[in-house]
């Protein structure tokens, strides 16, 4: 059997199945997911030791470095949204290959002479836009290719390995960028994304032909109510912007990035201003708070599956988010503290590992409430991912504008950041959800009182009744258990694939 929901095409419904067949999770094609995050974050991490370099050897001032380098997150904060709609309209396995040959070929092309800055510009831009449009459609394959008890596990696996991009990128870059120059590393990049794509043909992908077709029916039948956003116009916007499940989710987000951008960006200033030591960290010390990261983020997806075939998904989600979160506050309140490099180091991978503990509630619970729009909830969450990136940026830089060497602004920062992840952990567990909020509901074709619509109605009962009998025949055969008795999943029917092919046969 495969889970089915059914949106309209015409005047036959037509099923749209999970990603494999069975219902089962195929390990290999998430894998191959990682490896591509993995990628994207060894591309982006790169980019700065290779505009770094680039601007010694140039001579370029600190504030053209600044501007080129934040380019990429005025497009990359601005597209999650778009992206997972965009998934939506036309799948996400086309999108994320499309915009992986875009931002590759802006890689290849990314030139560092002072005579082509406005061409770096464009490309950062490019990366930037193509980058942000790639991870809500990654979430949108995952949401098709998990099911509840598999979810925690294989997320935290695929999407934390933007941890080990970054560690890869910490390691091999600097060697990569000093023995080649910087457009090796923009290079070796885009190399590394041709080969990862080259290879996609031999994974095997969801079929998503069946819902881009049921998508576009669905704009033709509404006459193109979306009008110039008709890709989007299905997207229930307002009810999840206002959801509280969604905003306690988004607030988690928010509060995780926080704590990490603070103690990546922040903790050399630390060292040098407060405990006046230098920085001569090895690349192996600055990779193991990204290695560390991922191990935890890992484990805790891992623990949430388990937790959630005992607790139920709801209360899992809840335990693992709030332990993240409520024992990263303790250890924030330790950094102001530290009295050597190698302690701050030391509490900077314990707020790491705990906050990153969290991860394994707050960054699957989109697929939990809303797995049909799974790429348009983590543009939600990611979008305020990016905002806290910013914040943890610029907010402890105007406190320390003064005097960065002042342990009790440090005290400060420290608290808040404390009080931030309690704040997060408390409402996370008052407000989150476990079960499928946002449902997929095809549109029907002409008015309420007209007479096509109802004898669309009619010829929809008769379809269902004839599913219904082959139900009979088919669905109760493993184990005697009816297709209506289905497991926690997003779709609104269950069918065996012979009955959905005898179906269209018929039809």
């Amino acid at each position: 059997r495969i889970a089915c929901a059914s949106r309209r095409v015409g005047t036959v419904e037509l099923p749209r199945g999970p990603p494999m067949t069975g219902g089962a999770t195929n390990y290999w094609t998430c894998a191959y997911l990682a490896v591509g995050v993995m990628i994207t974050y060894f591309e982006r991490n790169g980019f700065a030791v290779a505009m770094t370099v680039a601007s010694d050897l140039h001579s370029y001032p600190q504030y053209v470095k600044g501007n080129v380098m934040s380019l990429f997150f005025v497009t990359y904060a601005s597209t999650h949204l778009a992206g997972g709609a965009l998934a939506r309209r036309y799948g996400g396995l086309l999108v994320l290959r499309r915009m992986t040959a875009c931002w590759l070929a802006f890689s290849l092309v990314c030139p560092f002479s002072t005579e082509t800055l406005p061409l770096l510009r464009l490309c950062r831009l490019g990366i930037g836009l193509s980058q942000g449009l790639i991870f809500p459609s990654v979430h949108t394959l995952l949401s098709q290719m998990t099911t509840p008890s598999t979810r925690g596990h294989v997320v935290s696996v695929c999407i934390s390995a933007i941890y080990l991009g970054s560690a890869v990128s910490t390691v091999t870059s600097p060697a990569i960028v000093s023995n080649y120059g910087p457009a090796a590393q923009t290079t070796a990049a885009a190399l590394c994304a041709a080969a990862w794509l080259a290879l996609s043909p031999l994974v095997s992908w969801p079929d998503e032909e069946v819902r881009v077709l049921s998508l576009a029916s669905s704009a033709r039948a509404g006459g193109g109510g979306g009008g110039a956003c008709s890709w989007a116009a299905d997207v229930p916007w307002l009810a999840m912007a206002t959801h509280p499940a969604v905003l306690v989710m988004m607030f988690a987000s928010f509060s995780f990035h926080v704590v990490a951008f603070f103690v990546m960006h922040w903790t050399p200033t630390f060292v040098t201003h407060v405990l006046g030591e230098e920085l001569r960290q090895s690349t192996a010390v600055q990779a193991l708070p990204w290695m560390l990261m991922y191990v935890v983020a890992v484990a805790s997806g891992t623990m949430s599956d388990f937790a959630g075939a005992r607790l139920g998904i709801r209360q899992a989600r809840k335990l693992v988010c709030a332990v993240g979160l409520f024992a990263a506050a303790p250890m924030l309140l330790l950094l102001p503290g530290a009295r050597s490099s190698s302690e701050l180091y030391a509490i900077n991978a314990l707020v790491l590992m705990t906050s990153g503990f969290s991860r394994g509630g707050f960054s699957i619970n989109h697929l939990d409430i809303g797995p049909a729009y799974a790429g348009v909830l983590q543009g939600y969450a990611g979008t305020m991912g990016n905002l806290a990136g910013i914040a943890a940026t610029r907010v402890p830089g105007a406190l320390l504008s003064l005097d960065p060497s002042d342990r009790a602004v440090w005290s400060t920062m420290a608290s808040g950041l404390a009080l931030l992840s309690v704040a997060a952990g408390v409402l996370f567990v008052a407000f989150a959800e476990g079960e499928v909020i946002f449902r997929e509901h095809p549109k029907l074709y002409g008015s309420e009182g007209s007479d096509d619509a109802a004898a669309e109605r009619e010829m929809e009962g008769v379809e269902m009744a004839e599913i219904g009998g082959l139900y009979g025949a088919a669905g109760k055969g493993a184990g005697g258990r009816s297709p209506g008795a289905a497991d926690d999943e997003s779709y609104s029917d269950t069918a065996s694939v012979e009955s959905v092919n005898l179906l269209r046969g018929r039809n």
